[in-house]
């Protein structure tokens, strides 16, 4: 019998514990892809300006290379700022999820502990 009302809190619990679960898989995969775009932007920014560097001329390179840098630093700086907080959130929502799996597993604990005939 006891076995049954585990079966059956865990059934009721579920969706919860998936809830969290999935806000937790979405903030670490925006965390990993952060700094990547960040680094692609950063790769595409030094190409612009090694582009700018063969096509101009020696005395106009300064406001061409500017760009690219910009471009560069910009992308990667983005990245960063998403990423940074992201990993913040992602550790508090990992605890919360450690912390309610816990909670859950000793309601269950208490429920299947009693008598049949104190529930």
């Amino acid at each position: 019998v006891k076995k049954k009302y585990r079966y059956y809190i865990y059934d009721a619990l579920f969706p919860y514990m998936m809830a969290i679960g999935k806000y937790s898989t979405m903030v670490k995969t925006i965390v990993i892809l952060a700094p990547l775009v960040g680094l692609l932007g950063t790769v595409m920014g030094m190409i612009e300006t090694f582009d700018a560097l063969q096509s101009s001329s020696m005395f106009s390179q300064g406001t061409s290379i500017s760009g690219g840098i910009s471009k560069a630093l910009f992308t990667t700086e983005l990245g960063l700022v998403v990423a940074v907080p992201g990993l913040i959130i992602g550790k508090i929502l990992d605890r919360k999820e450690e912390n309610l799996a816990l909670d859950f597993e000793q309601i269950t604990d208490i429920i299947c502990t009693k008598e049949e005939d104190e529930i």
